[in-house]
Order: structure tokens, then C-alpha cells, then sequence
């Protein structure tokens, strides 16, 4: 049995969506600040109008519209300036609205609005006009917006998933001085703001709520403003921030820089956990990181293992360094198992001293996907990776998993796939062009480099596939969609991540979580851990290669069709004993 586990982990960018109970589950996809390049622009005289219960997308995906030059103009814009209007229960896909107009799109009533993006706000984005029900906006983003980028004029809730936000006044604002006023809520997943006044306001008076979670900011001088409505037209005044229980939750901001009358640095810095409360602050800085034990893997293409905690609980582990979520980390500290610590992990020095008296670590903490293709994310992933295993070997903690990805090829985040041949194996060449790629193959080298000096000790890098709780989430994905098609139609389940993880660092290799062989092996190897399905069910793979890849060449043996996949992972259950389950998919016959 383990004697102590260390898991490292990060909610920066997680990009984990609630269910949306009347449209079915609502897919996870991390957030991006990369615009689409409109093929075409569309200047129209008139506002189009998508009819009630209609799916408007145009023929070219992310054409421009926009209503002319000169249509920003000055003092208030009406529903005849929009670009879009939308009935009840009409839905907006894959469209730019370009800088030359007054008012973005008009929702009259519950609408959909999805993979939508502004160019340069004029004055408001998007009005909710709607009286009751739910408005979804999902995957887009805006800039430039001076005063709101969602204003909320109706009644019922809005929800934002994933959703980039630069350069604005408000991301979201519920109407203060309409004449008409209602009950409001709003709840934000998953999103990111850049360089704004604040993330959200809402009216206390009415009752309005806001809930957030998951959210990455960066100088937003508030998140969470409350005001005094009314209904004569009058400015309202501010009457305090949030969160509390009156109206905001929050649930891991991070990265935020926050108002003087909030925590400061120096009142969270010591080493013990964080209230469970969801309406807590966690403040910290881009590298200091919280932990949470249910939260075992949460990244740009990742999940949230639930059971997780259970699994490594069973094997007596102590988890440190990551996110933070709401029920999992006040159940985790119920546990005689868990230890939580604050590190920053970008220290060598403080990751020596939390890594002490651990038997094994897993390594999850770092940026989960490209963020700004710069610098960022290469930067901290291989700073804490090579901290992590430096001290792993001055400790003589000789059993490390980490998390790789399945992007140190050329997936989603890269210009163009480049796929040598089909099923996809580890032999494969790793030739990344983002930075978020490029630092899961330095991990990598990290690791074989430490192994060459300190050769008792044993490196599993898990090349990880979009890992989900229910397969439905990847498979609900648009088949056609570039981004699908080059991630390959892949998930892999997250029970069977724990799974992986804790075999991986098992001093039995193949006998954690449930048994089933494995290989003795020391130094490092690399493992895809995927589902050996395409997520579609109801798509067949050879006829999707076919489509988008059918130049790449198929090894001798392997046959493509209904739903088999593109990942070979033999290797993982040669040395591992790990084999891909799914409690959505019966088990193959013994």
C-alpha cells in the first residue's frame, strides 16, 4: 500500500461546463483568445432576423457581419442597430461581428449563442431581452466593449460558458434603471477576462444572483460588483463587492487582481487549506497553487476525475498544489489521508520542502493549454515539471507520473495536423508548433534526461486525450468541426485517468485500482492514455478518415470502421496493466 502520494495540481484555465438541463449536457472546451479569421465579410442594411426555435450559421464559418462604416456611432443604440435579432429560442453559430456596428445581437427571447465572436464592441455585444427562461452563450469572445459586452435587460438567467472577454467595462450587467425590472441571475464558466473594469454587477436589491466558477482574470479591477437598481432611469449607485451569501458565489478565480478591501497576499500565504466555502476568495499568485482531492485533473483538454479522491484514498495518499472546487475539497479534508499545502512550485526550494516523506508523486500542475501562444505557458509547465522531478531525485522519491498530453503531436491547438500513419502509437514523431505542446515534449525530455543520472527512479509521461465523466460530452461534438477532427475524435473516460495515474506509481506495477499484470520497468516511458473508441457513436472512423485524413497511411492490421479509434495504446497495458474503462460502454467479453 502507499504510504503517501503527492499530487500536483493547477485550475488555471480549467474549462469543466455544468450541465444545461434542458439542451443536454453542454461540451467542454477550453476558452480561447485566438479569433477566427473571416473568410468573407457581409455588410447588411437591416439586422437579420433568426426566426423563433431556428439555427442560424452561415455558409462560410466565421464570416464577418457587420452594418456599415460609420455605424458605431455616438449616444444609445436600439434593437433596429443590431446585427443579429433572435426569437424565442432561436440559435447563433459560427459568426464574427465586426467593429462597424452600433448593437451586437438582440435575444427577444431565450436564446443560444454559440462560438460567436466580437471584434471591437461598439456599445453593448449582447442584449438579453428575454422575460423568463435561460439564455446560453458559449465558446466566443469580445473585445473592445467600453461599456458591457452581455447586458441583461429581461428577466430568467444567462449563462456563460467559456467565454474570452478584453478590453471592457463589464462582461456581464444586469439592467440597473430599466423600467421594467426583474429577479436575475447569471453564472460564468469557465471564462477569461483581460484588462477590465468589472466581471460582473448585479442589482442586491432585486435579489439578482451570480455565481462563477473556474475563472481566469487578469487585471479586472472588480469581479463581482453590487448596485442599487431602479426602475425611473436614474444611475445607480454601487452599494459594495461581493462575493457572499447574499448574491455572488465564486468558485477558483485565478489570477485576479482584486480591490484593496479583499484579502491580501500576505493573509492567505500560510501553509494550511482554504475555508470550503463556495463563496470564498482564493487568491493567489499565477503560480502559487491550490489544491483540491477530487480535482485530479483539470486542464484545457482535461476533466475532473470525481471518484478520484476514493481511489487514491484507498492507497493512503497525501495530495498537494492545485485548484480549488466547491463539495470534493470540503469531503477531501474530511479524510485522515489528505493533506493540503499552498506552494509555489516555481521555487525549487519550497518544492523540496512539501515533497517531503512522499513515497510517489503525481505531477498535474501547470498551464492546461497555449493561452496567449507566446511565452506563458512554455515558461511555468517546464519550470515546475523539472522542479518537481529535480526534488523527486534529491528525495529519493524514485516513482513520478505526470501529465503529458496527446497535443505533443499535432492536435487541435497546432496550424496543421500532421499525422504520420493510423493507429497512433508512441513511436509516433512529436513535432508540436504551440507552446503548449512544446512543453509536454521538454516534460518528457525532462524526464528521460533525470532517469539517465538518478536510474532507480521510474517516470510514467500520460499522454492524456480530452478527459470527460461521460463520453456523451466528447461525442456531442460537432464531427465535422476542424477542431474535432484534428483531436481525432478522442476522449478517454476519467475513472480510467485515476486508474492510469495510480498504476503508474504503484511499487506493484498493474495491481492499483482493480488489477490486471503489468510490465517491471525502471527509467521513463511515455504512454497515450486514450480511449481505444471515437467518442461519436453514432460516426463511423474509416469513413471520418476518409473525409479528413485520408492521405495518412494505416498500418497492416489495423482496420478503421464503426467506432473503432486512432490510438494504439497497447503499451500502456504491456507495462501498466491499464486497459481503457467506461462504465457508459459494456465491457468487452472475457
Amino acid at each position: 500500500m502507499l504510504k503517501h502520494i503527492l499530487v500536483s495540481l493547477a485550475l488555471s484555465t480549467a474549462a469543466v461546463f455544468a450541465a444545461a438541463p434542458a439542451h443536454g449536457r453542454i461540451e467542454r472546451r477550453a476558452v480561447t483568445n485566438v479569433f477566427p479569421t473571416p473568410p468573407t465579410t457581409s455588410t447588411l442594411s437591416s439586422p437579420i432576423t433568426v426566426k423563433a426555435g431556428q439555427s442560424f450559421t452561415p455558409p462560410k464559418a466565421y464570416t464577418r457581419y457587420e452594418r456599415g462604416a460609420g455605424a458605431c456611432g455616438s449616444g444609445e443604440g436600439g434593437q433596429a442597430d443590431a446585427v443579429f435579432i433572435l426569437e424565442e429560442g432561436a440559435t447563433l453559430n459560427r459568426v464574427v461581428i465586426g467593429k462597424n456596428q452600433m448593437e451586437g445581437v438582440h435575444c427577444l427571447g431565450q436564446c443560444t449563442i454559440n462560438y460567436v465572436f466580437f471584434e471591437d464592441v461598439c456599445e453593448d455585444a449582447i442584449t438579453i431581452k428575454q422575460t423568463s427562461g435561460v439564455s446560453r452563450i458559449n465558446y466566443g469572445g469580445a473585445k473592445g466593449a467600453s461599456d458591457k459586452i452581455v447586458q441583461h435587460n429581461g428577466g430568467g438567467k444567462v449563462i456563460i460558458n467559456s467565454f474570452y472577454a478584453e478590453n471592457f467595462g463589464k462582461l456581464y450587467r444586469s439592467c440597473g434603471n430599466c423600467k421594467t425590472q426583474y429577479k436575475r441571475s447569471v453564472e460564468i464558466n469557465d471564462s477569461w477576462a483581460v484588462s477590465g473594469l468589472n466581471l460582473v454587477g448585479i442589482n442586491s436589491n432585486f435579489g439578482d444572483t451570480a455565481t462563477i466558477r473556474r475563472q481566469r482574470a487578469s487585471n479586472v479591477k472588480v469581479i463581482c460588483q453590487k448596485f442599487t437598481g431602479n426602475n425611473s432611469g436614474k444611475e445607480p449607485s454601487k452599494n459594495g463587492i461581493g462575493p457572499d451569501s447574499a448574491g455572488h458565489q465564486v468558485v477558483g478565480i485565478d489570477v485576479v487582481t482584486r480591490p484593496s478591501s479583499t484579502p491580501s497576499e500576505d493573509s492567505t500565504s500560510t501553509l494550511k487549506p482554504p475555508s470550503p466555502s463556495p463563496s470564498t476568495w482564493f487568491r493567489r499568485s499565477p503560480k502559487s497553487l491550490w489544491a483540491s482531492l477530487a480535482a485530479l485533473v483539470t486542464n484545457g483538454r482535461c476533466g475532473r476525475p470525481s471518484s478520484s479522491a476514493e481511489k487514491g484514498q484507498q492507497e493512503s495518499r497525501e495530495e498537494e498544489e492545485g485548484g480549488a472546487t466547491e463539495d470534493p475539497l470540503a469531503q477531501a479534508h474530511k479524510n485522515p489521508n489528505f493533506t493540503f499545502h499552498q506552494a509555489d512550485l516555481s521555487d525549487f526550494d519550497v518544492a523540496l520542502e512539501v515533497l517531503k516523506g512522499c513515497d510517489a508523486v503525481i505531477h498535474l500542475a501547470g498551464a492546461p493549454n497555449p493561452g496567449d501562444y507566446k511565452v506563458e505557458t512554455h515558461n511555468m509547465n517546464v519550470v515546475l515539471s523539472w522542479n518537481v522531478l529535480r526534488a523527486c531525485a534529491e528525495l529519493g522519491i524514485t516513482r513520478i507520473a505526470q501529465a503529458s498530453s496527446v497535443n505533443v503531436l499535432t492536435m487541435p491547438y497546432s496550424a496543421k495536423a500532421n499525422f504520420h500513419y493510423f493507429p497512433i502509437d508512441e513511436n509516433h514523431p512529436c513535432e508540436p508548433d504551440e507552446p503548449y505542446g512544446l512543453s509536454k515534449v521538454i516534460m518528457e525530455t525532462q524526464a528521460a534526461t533525470i532517469v539517465r543520472r538518478y536510474a532507480n527512479m521510474r517516470v510514467a509521461s500520460l499522454r492524456l486525450s480530452w478527459s470527460v465523466p461521460h463520453r456523451s460530452q466528447s461525442g456531442s461534438r460537432d464531427p465535422q468541426d476542424i477542431w474535432t477532427a484534428k483531436d481525432l475524435w478522442g476522449y478517454v473516460h476519467e475513472e480510467s485517468v485515476a486508474d492510469a495515474f495510480l498504476r503508474a506509481v504503484s511499487p506493484n506495477l498493474g495491481v492499483a485500482a482493480g488489477g490486471g499484470g503489468g510490465k517491471t520497468w525502471t527509467g521513463h516511458e511515455a504512454f497515450f492514455i486514450t480511449a481505444p473508441e471515437i467518442a461519436s457513436l453514432d460516426q463511423d472512423s474509416k469513413a471520418l478518415k476518409e473525409q479528413f485524413w485520408k492521405d495518412v497511411p494505416v498500418r497492416d492490421g489495423w482496420e478503421l470502421g464503426g467506432t473503432k479509434g486512432f490510438f494504439d495504446c497497447s503499451k500502456a497495458r504491456e507495462y501498466l496493466g491499464w486497459v481503457h474503462r467506461d462504465p457508459d460502454v459494456p465491457a468487452p467479453p472475457s
